[in-house]
């Protein structure tokens, strides 16, 4: 597998292993069941990271895994919980940031169905 860099035709040691890969693969997808790619690519342009959604697809298919700064900006993108899904179980201040994340994204959506259903 390349490990897409800067420094294009380069072969670098690769940041990630497989399972750590396919760890982050299943979180993205977990996060975009429909237009995973697409969806990524989005997420990762509004951290004005330069990741392209060709290189995503690479990631999906495999040829490629990301690089350390496209792994930044999808932690940036995406907070603790990806991490916490590439590192693993283990960490407790990580689980603990996760666990916080997960539940105010989870609030907010109370919150905005509350409003859709004229309850606020």
């Amino acid at each position: 597998m390349r490990h897409s860099s800067a420094n294009r035709g380069q072969m670098s040691r690769p940041f990630f292993t497989e399972s750590a890969l396919q760890r982050l693969l299943d979180f993205l997808r977990r996060e975009h069941p429909v237009k995973t790619i697409d969806c990524v690519a989005a997420s990762l342009a509004l951290t004005r990271c330069r990741v392209s959604r060709a290189a995503v697809a690479k990631w999906f298919s495999r040829s490629s895994a990301p690089s350390f700064s496209a792994f930044c900006a999808l932690v940036v993108a995406y907070g603790p919980r990806l991490l916490a899904s590439v590192i693993g179980p283990g960490f407790s201040w990580l689980d603990e940031a996760a666990c916080t994340e997960s539940r105010k994204k989870l609030d907010g959506q109370i919150e905005q169905m509350k409003r859709d259903l004229g309850l606020t």
